[in-house]
Order: C-alpha cells, then sequence, then structure tokens
C-alpha cells in the first residue's frame, strides 16, 4: 500500500512540475514583446516537449542539442537581440558531453561563428570560426572574407585554396581569391579571376554580375553593361545589388539556414 501511495506521490510531483514549466513558458512566450508568433509557439512546443521527455526520461533529447535547437528559435525570434541567443548557444557548447566526435564538437563552435554573424559581431565570428576545424567550403568562404576585412590576406588566401582543392570548379574558391585581390586593389587581378570562373562555368550568372561590379569600379562602363546583360539573358531575377561577399556574410535569412542542427 505505501508503495502506491509513493508511485502516486512520484506521479503528482510529475505532474506538479510539468504544470509549473508550461506556466512559465507560456508567460514568457506571452509576455515576451515584438516576436514572430508562428516560430515562438514552435520554441513554446519544443520546450514543453523537452520538460515533459526529461521528466518521464522517454525520447529524451541530449542536452546541449536542446540548447542549440533554442538557439536558432530565439535568433529567429529575435534577429537584432543576440544576448539569449548567444547564451543558448554557449551552453550548448557548456553542456556537449565527451562522447560526441571531434567533428560534431567543432560543429558547435561553427554554429555560434554563424550566429554571431547573424548578430553582426565579425570579430567573434571569425575567433569561432578559427577554433573549428575540417569547414565546409561555404564556411571556408566566410571565414577567408572575415580575413580579408581584417586585413589577413595571406590566410584568407589559405582558405580560398581550401575551397578550390575541395571542388576545382567552386564558384566560391573564385570568389574568394577575387575579394582578397580587389582588396588589395589588384582589381585587374580579380577581373581575371573571375574569366577564370566563367571559363570554367560559362552559365553561371553570379559570376558575370560579380565581374560586371568589379568592371564598373575601374570604369570599364562597356564591359559592365555586358556582363549585366549576359547575367540577366541567364537569370531574369538575379540580384544586381548583393555581392556574393555581402550575401554570404550579412544576409540573415542564408546564415540562419545555414545553422547545423
Amino acid at each position: 500500500m505505501a508503495s502506491l501511495m509513493d508511485k502516486k506521490v512520484v506521479k503528482n510531483d510529475d505532474k506538479f512540475i510539468i504544470g509549473i514549466v508550461t506556466a512559465v513558458l507560456f508567460l514568457v512566450w506571452f509576455f515576451w514583446p515584438n516576436a514572430n508568433n508562428v516560430v515562438r509557439v514552435g520554441y513554446w512546443i519544443k520546450n514543453i516537449q523537452y520538460s515533459i521527455s526529461t521528466a518521464f526520461k522517454i525520447g529524451q533529447m541530449a542536452e546541449y542539442q536542446h540548447h542549440l535547437e533554442n538557439a536558432r528559435y530565439i535568433a529567429q525570434m529575435y534577429p537584432n537581440r543576440p544576448k539569449h541567443a548567444i547564451y543558448e548557444m554557449n551552453k550548448a557548447i557548456e553542456k556537449a558531453p565527451d562522447y560526441i566526435s571531434e567533428m560534431e564538437f567543432s560543429k558547435l563552435y561553427v554554429n555560434r561563428a554563424i550566429l554571431k554573424l547573424y548578430y553582426g559581431d565579425k570579430k567573434g565570428a571569425m575567433s569561432d570560426y578559427m577554433l573549428a576545424k575540417n569547414l565546409d567550403m561555404t564556411n571556408d568562404f566566410r571565414l577567408a572574407a572575415l580575413l580579408t576585412e581584417n586585413r589577413q590576406y595571406q590566410l584568407a588566401s589559405e582558405y580560398c585554396k581550401d575551397i578550390l582543392n575541395k571542388n576545382n570548379d567552386a564558384f566560391y574558391g573564385y570568389a574568394c581569391f577575387a575579394n582578397v585581390y580587389a582588396s588589395v586593389n589588384r582589381k585587374d587581378a580579380a577581373i581575371k579571376v573571375y574569366d577564370m570562373a566563367i571559363d570554367k562555368k560559362p552559365n553561371n550568372a553570379r559570376a558575370y554580375v560579380e565581374r560586371a561590379n568589379m568592371k564598373k569600379s575601374v570604369n570599364d562602363i562597356k564591359g559592365y553593361e555586358e556582363d549585366i546583360s549576359t547575367a540577366k539573358s541567364l537569370l531574369p531575377n538575379i540580384n544586381l545589388e548583393q555581392s556574393v561577399v555581402q550575401e554570404a556574410i550579412s544576409s540573415k535569412k542564408e546564415l540562419l539556414a545555414s545553422m547545423i542542427i
């Protein structure tokens, strides 16, 4: 009889804990201003599910993954308020268990770098990228662009080489080198790099836009107009305003979508 009573008490305690957590999360959700309501509902549901699975130890998500998912949800809700999202990302790194692989742990630094870029902290992002290992081409390109902005041209070039070593046709590799050349006032060399990229892939509309803008910067207006015309014929709705570098390190939508969950 006593054991049955004990079970009831435990069950009631679990229900009480879940009720409290649910109420707190609802209040946070309800009173947190200026949030995307659809994302906010998803965040609320996810946290309730995590609380329930933790209380009953059923299908429990690893704690570091929980914090990682929370970081992305919070970033979606509050794209101009970094404090809470970065806190969750820090917790994800802190709570990462010993059993995960070095590669998996490295991804956490990549995610924090992406999140810092999302919030405009370029120096913080660069530091986190340097802690990560085996970056993919997109993040190689982002790190190279950040290093170039920081005038670390030689190191940036090494990451450009990494991209082309992974795929010698990769447009990011050519754009990476062109960005380094342009940053040291070698726009003639940058144009030649884009010539090579177009020779490799003559149907790449973005390459024509990048070369066009480079030609415009050296007052080759005719060359600019020809390249823009070619780009539009290949891809009529192409964005002519944002460069490939700006898109990689400044597009909030692209950055958040590239987080590795």
